[in-house]
């Protein structure tokens, strides 16, 4: 069964794609959410996750009429960057580039609930739920979405524009280059006695760097190394696990008295090489998923939204899936995403390749940025705004 949707069809009901439908609706484009969980309830293993969003996302928040303070947001006013065993290190500070953060944390849950309650009161919305999409086809004329209902089978729709949000979307893209780093990522809750408001920390090891964020409930852990050494960590007690933590990481941070349950996922990335092609356009985490190191993440997925509300602007009233707007929108978001993919995966790997001389080089890498205030600035500006050019 086929049928024609309203002309802008988005797939994932996440955090990218809510922004972008309300980003819309605010232009005056109707659009039609496919989600394939229950949007109701948002709550799973993910969504304890906690977001580092620059203080450009929040501008861009700020737009829908979401702010860090109704959603208990933690600011991030400056970075520790250091590396394990070696002399190197750096503070980074929000003030060193006149502004008062870099950016606020929030819960993963906390966002999508905010986005999701707006969505219910615009008209302009429509959102369909447990709806699994299976496979989009894109032409000339129009994408054709094929998604299974477990209540009425499988049917098609036909659209003048598909945007993908969701990474974890069973969907094919051919054009987009997968690697695996052959680590894995441990992430949960931390409480600390000593920690200093306001300061997150990155910490680089052999094995793969340990970053500190605050959050509500203290401090967001994401501790990445190989499989062995996390499956090891998640099998510890709490009580050694806190111990293992604060050898690796030091004194730093304060004392560790407390971890919310662990959760571990493997890190790759995906990176779409033509993210704009016959009237399909993929964004956030189905156009590029990265590795946690920067926290960049859905900073540049978020960034791949406005500049698509941008594009669509300029195309009100005219055709959202012609070619020329998918061609302005690649071109627009080319430098940006291959800069901020290629400095995120020069991070996740530079401090730990098994070369003579690399970590030296890391460290002298941050001690001079440390004596370079050119260079410190420079780089807390990519950390407050990204690499938008």
């Amino acid at each position: 069964m086929n049928k024609m949707a309203d002309s802008i069809c988005i797939i994932g009901g996440g955090p990218a794609g809510c922004c972008m439908a309300l980003l819309l609706a605010q232009q005056g484009w109707p659009s039609l959410v496919i989600e394939a969980g229950n949007w109701s309830a948002v709550h799973s293993e993910k969504y304890e996750r906690t977001l580092a969003l620059s203080q450009s996302s929040w501008n861009v928040l700020a737009e829908i009429g979401i702010v860090p303070q109704d959603l208990n947001a933690q600011a991030i006013r400056s970075i520790h960057v250091s590396q394990r065993g070696m002399p190197g290190q750096v503070l980074l500070s929000a003030e060193d580039v006149g502004k008062k953060v870099f950016g606020y944390t929030v819960s993963y849950q906390a966002l999508l609930t905010a986005l999701r309650n707006k969505i219910q009161s615009e008209s302009l919305i429509t959102v369909q739920s447990h709806r699994r999409v299976l496979s989009i086809e894109g032409s000339h004329t129009a994408a054709r979405i094929s998604y299974q209902s477990p209540s009425s089978g499988r049917h098609s729709i036909l659209s003048a524009l598909s945007i993908v949000a969701d990474g974890g979307a069973q969907i094919d893209d051919p054009r987009a280059l997968n690697w695996s780093y052959g680590t894995e990522a441990l992430s949960c809750q931390i409480t600390s006695l000593g920690a200093k408001a306001g300061l997150a920390w990155e910490r680089f090891t052999p094995e793969g760097p340990i970053a500190l964020l605050p959050s509500a409930q203290g401090l967001a852990l994401i501790w990445t190394g190989s499989s062995a050494r996390i499956q090891d960590l998640c099998s510890l007690s709490d009580q050694a696990f806190l111990s293992a933590l604060q050898d690796w990481f030091g004194d730093r941070a304060g004392c560790f008295v407390n971890a919310s349950p662990r959760v571990r996922y493997p890190l790759k990335s995906r990176f779409s090489l033509r993210p704009a092609h016959h009237r399909v356009i993929r964004i956030a985490n189905a156009a590029q998923t990265l590795h946690p190191v920067a926290g960049q993440g859905f900073n540049l997925g978020l960034r791949d939204v406005v500049q698509l509300r941008d594009c669509l602007g300029v195309a009100h009233a005219q055709d959202p899936g012609h070619p020329s707007l998918l061609n302005l929108f690649s071109s627009e978001r080319r430098a940006d995403r291959w800069l901020t993919g290629g400095l995120t995966h020069l991070l996740a790997q530079g401090f730990t390749l098994p070369i003579p001389g690399v970590r030296s080089l890391g460290s002298f890498a941050l001690s001079a940025m440390d004596i370079t205030p050119s260079l410190r600035d420079r780089f807390s500006q990519l950390m407050s705004d990204g690499l938008a050019v």
